[in-house]
């Protein structure tokens, strides 16, 4: 026997036929491993190796961590889960349907889109017709604002203890009171015209002495400059005047142009109808008459009328 077969009885760590001992590597290959065997030196003599797994080289990364399971998705209460819906198997005539259905569905999004672009512009003229109306009634009432206030500063009210005592006295309003001294004097009490009127209401001094002997009072030409003597007589001499016509205008004709002249219109039926004066041959007093009813109505916007535009209402 020779010494191979003393060493290694079972004949495992030689090669068929003898020879020398197996390396480590060429028993890793048949099968066995010996991890305290080094690279290339021989198994001890007489130590079988144990039979393992075949050799399997180890990769030079660490391997992934497990992934983490996913929860399924919590269904809420009172719906139930949806099944699965079996696909449809193909049908002949099927991509045909498939295109008209698709046409169909292009030419209905097409007619929606049309209707929506329609709807958004009768939408955009609706909202710019509402801010064009909007911006024209803001213009139209800061014009109108404007052209109050300068009415208001044109147009004050002096004297209204005076006027307020004299319109109660002698049944006249104070929108035509008001209306006569501004166009008569434009409210200065030292007015004087070329025909010689005088004062607040451009009163002469034959028509004031007339009217002091219907009063029973001695005044002098003088006291007509005195503001409440003038609206006085000027307002006692205007009620009498629309007692006697009934017309505002026809008393305003006579205030200006006298009422023998006045009577003679109403007596001509060039002028007048039915007692009422609808022309006036003179031409200033026609403006007078005119100019005055203007007044009139400004004051009774401003100041006296239901829907007054001053910021402050006239109370006695």
């Amino acid at each position: 026997m020779n010494e191979s077969n003393r060493t290694d009885p079972g004949g495992k760590n030689t090669p068929q036929g003898g020879g020398r001992p197996l390396t480590y590597r060429q028993k890793l290959l048949m099968g066995y491993t010996d991890p305290g065997a080094a690279a290339d030196q021989a198994s001890p003599p007489g130590v079988p190796l144990p039979p393992s797994q075949p050799y399997q080289p180890q990769p030079p990364y660490a391997p992934l961590p497990p992934t983490r399971p996913t929860r399924a998705k919590r269904v809420p209460e009172g719906i139930k889960p949806e099944k699965d819906v079996p696909a449809k198997k193909y049908k002949a005539g099927q991509k045909k349907a498939s295109r008209a259905e698709a046409k169909k569905i292009r030419a209905a999004r097409k007619k929606l889109g049309v209707r929506a672009r329609i709807g958004i512009a009768a939408a955009a003229v609706a909202v710019l017709a509402a801010v064009v109306a909007i911006v024209a009634v803001t213009a139209h009432k800061t014009v109108q604002f404007i052209k109050d206030e300068g009415s208001l500063k044109m147009r004050p009210l002096p004297y209204k203890d005076i006027v307020y005592k004299y319109s109660d006295e002698y049944d006249v309003p104070p929108d035509v009171i008001y209306a006569v001294m501004r166009i008569e004097s434009a409210f200065r009490a030292d007015a004087v015209s070329h025909a010689g009127a005088i004062g607040l209401m451009q009163l002469i001094e034959p028509t004031f002495e007339w009217l002091q002997t219907k009063t029973g009072e001695t005044y002098g030409e003088d006291a007509l400059y005195n503001p409440e003597i003038n609206i006085k007589y000027g307002t006692y001499l205007l009620g009498w005047l629309y007692g006697r016509y009934g017309s505002w205008n026809t008393a305003w004709a006579a205030y200006n142009a006298g009422i023998g002249r006045v009577n003679g219109w109403l007596e001509d039926s060039r002028y007048s109808k039915d007692g009422e004066l609808y022309d006036i041959p003179i031409e200033e007093t026609k403006n007078y008459v005119r100019r005055v009813g203007e007044e009139r109505e400004e004051y009774l916007r401003l100041y006296f009328g239901e829907d007054a535009v001053a910021a402050y209402t006239m109370k006695r």
